[in-house]
């Protein structure tokens, strides 16, 4: 799997339709937690253990701003590999062409042609 956070945030800035996919077929990670194997009764010990949210509101400034969307939601999910490849070929703009699978990717060039700062990808057969 893949943990998004501050990417989750960037995709945001380039698709929004694309990061909400992406968030909603996620997992929201809202804690980190360390533990062990318990050396009494319970299954384990909690070592230690941060509430996201709390921890980035509590910082506040330009990482709350990036890292919590206008409703104070965390931009932060995991997500398995095979479910945010879907989420992105599902909200690809048909403008964009098709997609091609089984290449090797060997050089990104900004492309004088588009208005918008896209890349010109090189693949190793001499695609592009």
């Amino acid at each position: 799997g893949v943990q998004l956070n501050g990417g989750l945030a960037v995709l945001g800035l380039i698709n929004p339709t694309v990061q909400q996919a992406v968030t909603s077929a996620g997992l929201p990670q809202v804690r980190v937690q360390s533990r062990t194997k318990s050396w009494g009764d319970d299954p384990f010990d909690t070592l230690f253990q941060v509430e996201l949210p709390e921890s980035i509101l509590r910082k506040g400034g330009e990482l709350a701003e990036k890292l919590m969307d206008k409703n104070n939601n965390l931009l932060w999910t995991a997500i398995m590999r095979g479910a945010l490849q879907q989420a992105l070929v599902d909200t690809l703009p048909n403008s964009q062409g098709i997609i091609s699978f089984n290449k090797e990717l060997v050089g990104i060039a900004a492309n004088p042609q588009t208005i918008d700062g896209g890349c010109l990808l090189e693949f190793v057969d001499g695609s592009t």
